[in-house]
């Protein structure tokens, strides 16, 4: 009680309101921790990585006087940086803080360390092997292949699967069931494999065209399975002269820890109809993981029973997640009349009717609800780090066959708790095969689709943090020595694959019989290139300045 009245207790507040003073200002410094004009700048910002990956972070200094940097993990049991490296130790968050040489300038990079069970499973990898070429081998009998094409001109979109046998070789490791069931499949690419409609195989002069297949490994036997797949889907590599488009975009969301994507690899496709003098060899295919019961099971090993959709532009409009007239375009496909429904539920089709009202609630409340409602309704109903991780993707790769754009292609799960996932599929319209946008390579990836017309990205976007940490995700894509989406590293990924694949190329269908480094011929900018190094037609480089100009 002296004190207070006394004058010594008047100085010691005065010292106490400079030094709050001082500490305020140094708070409201620049956010790299330095209140002179100097500042650290780093390549990347955020970065997401699994345990053992590795990235390379460089730090520049705005000053002349500094004399090197200072890195430091917060945590090291997620994350160490040694110079710049940094090593992923677990999974968590942390982050990287460099300082440079006068004690004060600093910039930060978050990191979080994500652990996803199927990055590590083992029977995937070794299928989706992008350092192998494995051999698979159909053997069909005559009246099961005139049975395939039979079915083709009866319906050229039927699912009937025939009996055949399936072989799968890696380096002289073979795996064989002898009953699974095989049929055409595709959208507007199905095509007959041999011959015109009406006639049946001929064993003297076959006429073979390539065509997509799919392979239900336990059509016949329920208890068939390989590496721990029930089914596998094969392509070919229709308009994509340069054989990669699709695998090069699928590895990217691998490479991204997008662990929704689906795998997928190289192998040789050899069809022998018995009695044959020689088996035809069809060439190069894709193989990719198909988005199905197991494909749930990899992804979710503990709520795998939820509500599967697959999402496509149908005759009843496009799968733009819009309420109106929403519940007349979901339902369940039958190729036998022609029903193709937007949304087509692929798991619990016995409870098509409460697996409907659930995705309308899903669609009403993400077109309805308020502004100050929407931030907590989305972070509990959908994984939103994952959709903007694939969106970034989709986007740095030029898919404009997509939901933003175009309403197509993707498949969306709900577990059992209703939180939803978003699922990327088919790819093969990237990397400058370029329609309906102007230009894929220069369309501005934070308008890169409607503003109004796709609820799901538009209203998750005007959240000023999520936007920030899409364009976060599209730096760090394009960031030099990132092993993403930096040119060096992308046409030394896409070399290796030629390599692996060139002497496979030709073919006995007389399709496809050559590598090139053309978008394809229906593309409406015909000048871009993956493998050339001219700064105005690569289209890494292009994509790369575009996305640095908006995003920065």
């Amino acid at each position: 009680m002296i004190l207070k009245n006394s004058k010594i207790y008047k100085n010691l507040v005065i010292i106490l309101i400079m030094i709050i003073s001082l500490n305020l200002s140094g708070c409201f410094g620049s956010k790299n921790g330095s209140d002179d004009g100097q500042k650290v700048t780093l390549n990347s910002y955020s970065l997401i990585l699994a345990a053992g990956d590795t990235f390379l972070l460089t730090a520049s200094y705005s000053g002349t006087d500094n004399t090197g940097f200072t890195w430091k993990s917060e945590n090291e049991t997620v994350a160490t940086v040694v110079d710049g490296t940094v090593t992923a130790i677990a999974e968590g968050s942390t982050n990287i803080v460099v300082t440079a040489s006068d004690g004060i300038s600093k910039a930060v990079c978050k990191i979080e360390v994500s652990h996803n069970s199927v990055f590590n499973n083992s029977d995937l990898n070794y299928v989706f092997d992008l350092n192998a070429l494995p051999e698979v081998r159909i053997d069909i009998t005559v009246d099961q292949w005139n049975a395939l094409l039979t079915n083709f001109d009866a319906n050229p979109k039927n699912e009937t699967e025939v009996k055949a046998a399936f072989k799968f070789n890696k380096n002289g490791v073979v795996d064989s069931l002898d009953e699974i069931g095989i049929r055409l499949r595709g959208n507007t690419s199905r095509k007959r494999p041999e011959g015109n409609n009406g006639e049946m195989h001929n064993s003297s002069n076959p006429d073979w065209h390539h065509a997509h297949f799919a392979l239900k490994l336990d059509k016949y036997v329920k208890t068939n399975k390989f590496r721990g797949l029930k089914a596998i889907n094969m392509k070919f590599f229709k308009d994509d002269v340069n054989y990669v488009r699709e695998v090069y975009s699928y590895d990217l969301f691998r490479r991204f820890k997008v662990w929704t994507a689906p795998f997928s690899s190289y192998a040789k496709l050899t069809i022998n109809v018995i009695g044959d003098n020689t088996p035809a060899y069809f060439g190069i295919y894709e193989m990719i993981e198909p988005v199905d019961s197991e494909y749930l099971v990899k992804r979710f090993p503990t709520d795998n029973s939820g509500n599967l959709w697959k999402c496509l532009y149908q005759q009843n409009g496009p799968a733009d997640l819009k309420n109106n007239n929403f519940m007349s375009k979901m339902g369940l496909e039958d190729a036998d009349t022609g029903y193709y429904p937007s949304y087509d539920l692929k798991t619990n089709k016995k409870s098509l009717d409460s697996a409907k009202t659930q995705f309308n609630t899903f669609v009403n409340e993400l077109n309805s609800l308020s502004d100050s409602d929407f931030m907590a309704w989305v972070e509990g109903r959908i994984d939103v780090d994952l959709l903007l991780r694939a969106t970034a993707v989709n986007v740095a790769v030029g898919m404009w066959d997509d939901y933003w754009i175009n309403g197509n292609n993707y498949y969306f799960y709900f577990d059992s708790k209703g939180k939803s996932y978003f699922i990327p599929y088919d790819y093969d319209n990237a990397l400058g095969t370029s329609s309906i946008v102007n230009d894929s390579g220069t369309q501005n990836p934070l308008e890169w689709g409607s503003s109004n017309d796709r609820p799901l990205i538009n209203r998750i976007l005007k959240i000023e943090k999520y936007k920030t940490l899409y364009k976060n995700y599209l730096m760090q894509l394009v960031a030099d020595n990132s092993n993403l989406f930096d040119y060096s590293s992308s046409v030394n990924r896409i070399t290796q694959w030629h390599n692996l694949i060139n002497s496979g190329v030709i073919n006995d269908t007389g399709d496809d019989n050559y590598i090139s480094d053309n978008p394809a011929s229906w593309s409406n900018k015909q000048n871009y290139r993956l493998m050339s190094s001219d700064e105005t037609n690569n289209f890494f480089k292009v994509r790369k300045r575009t996305i640095e100009t908006s995003c920065k």
